[in-house]
């Protein structure tokens, strides 16, 4: 096809075309503009990213003003059974003495009933952990998994909890078989707290989120420390969920990994910057669950599976408006994440700015984030209960209590209105909240933010 030999005329300008092509394929700057000259139908077929703010200018004021941001990302394609590829999954199962009876029998039957619910092609290691850690299950094809019931069904309680031996071995038994294209998922059930090796669990979930690899954790019963494991989860993009019986068990595991639980996009990162004036206040994942997103310099995500929505909040302070700009940049970046199957991550940028005007607008906030801002306010009076109460403050923890039932009933919320107003009646005998009530309340409102409320 080179000109040189072939004599055709059009054959020079099509070589031409190709010549440019690579050029622009092979360095990277010149890539990246020629991706954003690309309209979001041509390069995103399979999916579409959104990002909503409040307002669409900001007065120029010295004061702090409050400006949120709502990222949508949804899959908009048909499920790519070419793109499936085997999913890895580490169960990490506490086997201390106060998992002993009921507790342990409802684990092990919903494990054995997960066995018939994995794909073919997954692979599953059980570890079980109390002072030290302990192989039930290698990392064994779902197809082979009949055989190898009885060691689950053995399992046996004793000692205290131990958490980190616990993921060490399974962490070391994910990377064993995962080679990064694998849906890999590390899943904690646990009810009771560990002890000094927080820090070492922290450590280890970082390098598992370079790796990939979600962790979520489940709290069986309420004596589970939920601050150390939705901070351990956060920081690999997963969620923390509170498990009350058989039935939220049996759930839970079949939404997160059951056949039908099929990854369209993993290791998901918001990795943007925003100008030096804005900070971020918080960030929250409101679908497809709910929790608190640590502040850090990239966002980790988790995981996006097919008929699922992925939306974050992020509120952000602009502080100290200068009189010399006339606009202000709110967010620039990428959002990063793999498609299964695919080695290179795929890129999506990301720019916002807000116009600075002399007046305040009249700028309409969309819906979706009304709504959210209203559902995440009632779950953040919850952690300003706990602040209160740390400090000494009942009068004011009892308040907030009160002003919380007030909009659940409003809402109609009956249930979660009455934990709630039994829970403020707790405080002002005891000065503290139950441990079942502190874990409804938290859980409940925040379950609230999605569609069917199907955390609570």
């Amino acid at each position: 096809m080179h000109p040189d030999v072939n004599p055709d005329p059009s054959i020079r300008e099509e070589f031409l075309k190709i010549q440019d092509a690579f050029e622009v394929l092979s360095n990277i700057s010149r890539r990246e503009r020629y991706d954003l000259t690309l309209s979001e139908a041509d390069l995103n077929p399979l999916f579409s990213v959104e990002f909503l703010v409040s307002r669409d200018q900001i007065a120029w004021k010295k004061e702090a003003q409050l400006v949120y941001g709502l990222l949508k990302f949804t899959a908009t394609g048909e499920m790519d059974v070419s793109r499936q590829v085997p999913r890895c999954i580490s169960l990490v199962i506490d086997r201390s003495t106060s998992m002993k009876g009921e507790r342990m029998e409802v684990v092990k039957a919903n494990v054995l009933q997960l066995f018939k619910r994995l794909n073919p092609q997954d692979i599953i290691s059980i570890v079980t952990f109390s002072d030290r850690a302990e192989l039930v299950l290698p990392p064994t094809p779902a197809d082979e998994l009949q055989r190898h019931e009885y060691p689950v069904m053995s399992i046996q309680t004793s000692g205290g909890t131990e958490i980190f031996h616990g993921l060490e071995l399974g962490y070391k038994k994910l990377l064993e078989v995962v080679n990064g294209n694998q849906d890999a998922h590390l899943i904690l059930l646990t009810d009771g707290h560990t002890y000094g090796d927080e820090e070492k669990c922290f450590a280890l979930a970082r390098d598992a989120a370079l790796h990939g690899i979600v962790i979520s954790g489940l709290g069986i019963g309420a004596e589970w420390n939920d601050e150390f494991l939705d901070q351990l989860a956060s920081i690999t993009g997963g969620n923390t969920s509170f498990v009350r019986s058989s039935k939220e068990l049996a759930r839970y595991l079949d939404e997160k990994i059951g056949v039908r639980s099929t990854v369209f996009a993993k290791n998901i990162h918001l990795d943007c910057v925003q100008d030096p004036l804005i900070s971020m206040n918080y960030a929250y994942r409101i679908s497809p669950n709910t929790s608190e997103i640590g502040i850090e310099d990239v966002l980790p995500l988790g995981m996006l599976r097919y008929k699922e929505n992925l939306s974050i909040l992020c509120e952000f302070a602009v502080n100290d408006l200068p009189d010399d700009k006339d606009e202000i940049r709110i967010i620039d970046g990428w959002l990063l994440f793999n498609l299964p199957g695919e080695a290179q991550p795929r890129r999506i940028y990301l720019h916002q700015t807000l116009k600075i005007t002399d007046s305040s607008d009249d700028w309409q906030p969309p819906a979706e984030i009304l709504k959210a801002l209203s559902k995440i306010n009632l779950y953040r009076m919850h952690e300003k209960v706990r602040a209160h109460i740390k400090t000494g403050n009942i009068e004011g923890a009892t308040q907030y209590l009160k002003n919380l039932a007030t909009n659940l009933l409003s809402m109609g919320d009956l249930d979660l209105a009455k934990v709630v107003i039994r829970e403020s009646e707790n405080i002002e005998q005891h000065h503290r909240m139950s441990q079942e009530g502190d874990k409804r309340i938290k859980y409940g409102t925040r379950a609230l933010l999605l569609p069917s409320g199907q955390e609570r």
